[in-house]
């Protein structure tokens, strides 16, 4: 019973990479298209001649359009091939491994944040599973598919699950505090511009809110002030 079941979960687990691998496999465009804009209408077309004061707009092998040459607008859309063909390839195989340091980096953070709770994993098995989660972030969406397969993949058979999500949680936090300092920094130097302001002052209220959650999480003063606060309205 127990080796039908791990059969049958192995095949679903290869039945649904083989989904997803699919799934990614059709969001390529590999055929070069044309958009064709006239009036408020906009069609996706295979070809584009010039006929005198029109256009004849291929649609597929069977189907073809004429659209007036007057207020339209032709944009050409390569597909993956033809911008494969077109990249300096030298530079991009010299390029790709160095895409993978940010992932590194993340990984050695996580690892961090899993030895600190009292997990043994290896650096290695930490940048496989974040780099399953990077697919899940770029093929589902928003950034939380890639945080909930970690916690899937990580908690499967561990003993202490809650730790391991707060350890994801966290992990995400960290991130969240890193991008606020840097766009802190960033929009420091624009203060003076009029269409930044706004911006101006929603990071620096993320900034200086950061900075009062650190201090209350952290100043047992502060913590037992808003502690006691709150007790204090839960028997009124």
């Amino acid at each position: 019973m127990k080796r039908s079941k791990k059969i049958a979960v192995n095949v679903f687990r290869v039945i649904l990479s083989l989904g997803f691998l699919w799934f990614a496999y059709s969001l390529i465009r590999f055929d070069d298209q044309v958009e064709v804009r006239f009036g408020t209408e906009m069609i996706t077309a295979q070809s584009v001649e010039e006929q005198g004061e029109t256009y004849l707009v291929t649609l597929s092998d069977t189907e073809t359009r004429t659209v007036p040459k007057e207020g339209t607008t032709i944009t050409n859309q390569p597909g993956f091939l033809t911008l494969f063909n077109r990249m300096n390839k030298n530079l991009f195989f010299i390029l790709l491994p160095f895409c993978l340091i940010p992932f590194l980096l993340l990984s050695i953070r996580w690892w961090v944040l899993l030895r600190a709770t009292k997990f043994e994993v290896s650096i290695r098995e930490s940048f496989l599973i974040n780099y399953i989660g990077l697919f899940f972030n770029n093929f589902l969406p928003g950034n939380e598919g890639g945080d909930l397969a970690r916690g899937l993949i990580v908690a499967r058979g561990a003993d202490r699950k809650t730790a391991l999500i707060g350890t994801i949680l966290l992990d995400r936090l960290i991130g969240l505090v890193a991008m606020i300092l840097l766009a802190t920094v960033c929009v420091l130097p624009f203060y003076h511009d009029p269409s930044m302001r706004l911006s101006f002052f929603i990071i620096l209220g993320l900034f200086f809110g950061m900075i009062f959650s650190y201090l209350v999480y952290f100043n047992r003063t502060l913590r037992g002030f808003f502690q006691g606060k709150g007790e204090k309205g839960r028997f009124r």
